[in-house]
């Protein structure tokens, strides 16, 4: 037996051994992200002569007084021709500030970082800035966007920083990046999370009170979160899924390991593992009581990042820190799924089960089945009688049909549910689906909301390669997600049924396409950027159709302009031609709060598509002959 001061002997050992894994493995991983950096600067263009344009950049500040806007001015005069500024104020700590840019509302944008900021009470504080700043960024529509807070200053000209920056083609630029073999004792690791394929050795943090994001980054940045598995402070997030995408990351400055030489030991000093980062000039603690431009003599370092700098602004604290109130402004929903089911026994029990699962319970789930004769009235029986939620099965004794069955069953819900979440009997949700769908609902205006989707077929007799994300695999066919209409991954207002009322019931409309057509005709049907159900494609399926290619480039070789028009190449072809006198009809007659120039626009896009339909079909008549 081994005696207990071997045991001890050994188990020394072999901490050292993975301690020195651990360095060797994140150097390895400094080295690479440095490699990918002079790669980077060695293809930038700017190194030939070209003239970079103007990046841009975003002034955030939440307090207005007369220092503020003398350090604002100073920003903006001493960096003409290097950065265009714009202001984003959020005096409240609302996701949506103030700001000339139009921007998409983060619950439809980042919906699971907006979840997490509703989960959080609404405070940004915490880690959530980037639900504000992420879609500031893309609102820009430039290629580089600074970001920067109020309480940054530079003591020198401002010119001076940025334009060491000129020919950098770094994604993201920011300050004290580090990773966790580095800076282990960071209070937020604990609270991080990061999907199963990204090795632990990428994790890195940063300090972001100034910052620049490249345009692709942005992007790339918002479809990753889409994956519920990242999740944490932003300090995390933007530094680590920037290396985990082989994007270029780089510091500002200071002494950190992915300084470039020509930075190192400029533009700020910090203290590395130290949770304020103090001392230095660019640290959170302590606070700086004034701006360069009114107190020169409180920054002794000259040409150097100070931060954070405040005057009349008390310092934030958690404890100190007020419940944002917009929450409260936008009350909870009575929300309604109206799952219709034929012969699905295969299928509806996990779908049932997923809906037990939500995060966001639905208030009431109402199952329309269209005359089955399998067990799929059983297994709706069976879960009814143990839900955690109301549940109303309508057995109908004759076949209705998928479109005339989600629409009967579907008036049973108007009286009941502020919204209404089409449900297919096949598909499983995720389990955020509800909460993802009512924070975009309680936070905008549509009356129809289009989520992404996950297509499965893995139960598919021809098998087609999985599609991860419809609208990114639509986006690579050269079209909007606009052309989605699927029901299973629509959600409606009752009050889109209070304006336009439904088809007539020998209509071969779809219900689906009844409310997309409508509410993208008008503008009123918004986008949420996460795939929130798997979609599985099956030899049953009574609604299976996802374009193809193929079908992209026969029915609309080069896109139209608006989303409505590329819809009708899709959807009203000469075998839905019965389809456009009902929206027709229904868009002549809309009032409210409508948009009459929005109507009459889709009015003479649908009387142009049927002059073209009937073109069509004498040229094919003609050929034929």
């Amino acid at each position: 037996m081994r005696s207990k001061f071997m045991q001890g002997g050994l188990a020394r050992l072999a901490a050292t051994a993975n301690a020195w894994r651990r360095r060797i493995r994140d150097s390895l991983n400094i080295a690479e992200l440095r490699t990918r950096a002079r790669r980077a600067a060695l293809k930038s263009p700017f190194r030939a002569g070209a003239s970079a344009a103007p990046a841009h950049g975003l002034f955030l500040y939440h307090v207005e007084n007369a220092a503020v806007e003398r350090h604002f001015e100073r920003l903006v005069a001493e960096t003409q021709g290097l950065v265009v500024w714009r202001r984003v104020f959020n005096p409240k700590e609302e996701a949506r500030p103030q700001t000339d840019l139009n921007c998409e509302h983060p619950a439809l944008l980042m919906p699971r970082r907006f979840a997490s900021l509703m989960q959080n009470g609404g405070r940004l504080q915490g880690g959530l800035l980037d639900v504000m700043i992420l879609p500031a960024v893309l609102a820009t529509g430039a290629s580089f966007v600074w970001v920067m807070e109020y309480d940054v200053d530079f003591a020198g000209r401002w010119a001076d920083f940025f334009c060491q920056f000129g020919d950098s083609r770094a994604d993201f630029l920011t300050a004290s990046i580090a990773s966790y073999v580095e800076w282990p004792d960071w209070h937020w690791w604990a609270m991080t999370g990061m999907p199963a394929r990204v090795r632990r050795r990428r994790r890195l943090r940063s300090f972001n009170p100034l910052m620049r994001l490249s345009r692709k980054f942005a992007l790339a940045y918002v479809a990753a979160l889409r994956d519920p598995d990242w999740r944490g402070h932003y300090e995390f997030t933007l530094p680590t899924i920037a290396g985990d995408g082989g994007f270029v990351v780089e510091d500002l400055g200071g002494m950190g390991r992915l300084c470039p030489p020509g930075r190192r030991g400029k533009n700020y000093t910090a203290t590395p593992g130290n949770h304020t980062f103090s001392p230095g000039s660019f640290v959170w603690r302590p606070t700086v009581s004034g701006y360069f431009i009114d107190q020169p003599a409180l920054f002794p370092l000259k040409d150097r990042l100070y931060h954070p700098c405040k005057t009349g602004v008390a310092d934030w604290s958690v404890g100190a820190a007020d419940k944002p109130d917009w929450i409260e402004r936008h009350p909870r929903m009575r929300i309604a799924v109206v799952m219709c089911t034929c012969n699905g026994a295969q299928y509806v029990g996990e779908q049932l089960s997923s809906l037990t699962h939500q995060t966001r319970l639905p208030d009431i789930l109402i199952v329309g089945d269209d005359a089955s004769n399998d067990d799929t009235l059983a297994i709706v029986r069976a879960f009814a009688s143990s839900a955690p939620f109301d549940v109303e099965l309508v057995e109908r004794p004759s076949r209705l049909g998928c479109s005339q069955n989600f629409f009967e069953t579907a008036r049973l819900a108007l009286a009941r549910a502020d919204a209404i979440l089409f449900c297919d009997q096949d598909d499983v949700w995720r389990d955020d689906k509800i909460e993802i769908v009512e924070n975009a609902m309680r936070m905008t205006e549509a009356l129809a909301y289009s989520h992404d989707l996950h297509v499965d077929y893995a139960a598919a007799q021809r098998r087609g390669p999985d599609i991860p994300s419809y609208f990114d695999y639509l986006r690579q066919l050269a079209l909007a997600p606009d052309i989605c209409c699927k029901g299973c991954a629509l959600a409606v207002r009752s009050a889109f049924f209070e304006i336009f009322g439904w088809p007539p019931k020998d209509s071969s409309i779809t219900h689906d396409a009844w409310v997309a057509l409508l509410t993208t005709a008008l503008g009123r049907r918004a986008f949420i950027e996460a795939p929130l159900i798997r979609h599985r494609i099956h030899q049953r399926n009574l609604s299976g159709w996802i374009t193809s290619e193929e079908e992209r480039y026969q029915k609309a070789p080069a896109p139209a302009e608006r989303a409505f028009e590329s819809m009708l190449d899709f959807y009203i072809a000469e075998w839905n031609r019965d389809w456009a006198p009902l929206l027709l009809a229904r868009l002549a007659a809309v009032g409210g709060d409508i948009d009459a120039a929005r109507a009459s626009s889709a009015i003479e896009a649908l009387r142009r598509h049927l002059v073209k339909i009937d073109s069509l079909n004498v040229a094919a008549q003609m050929a034929a002959n």
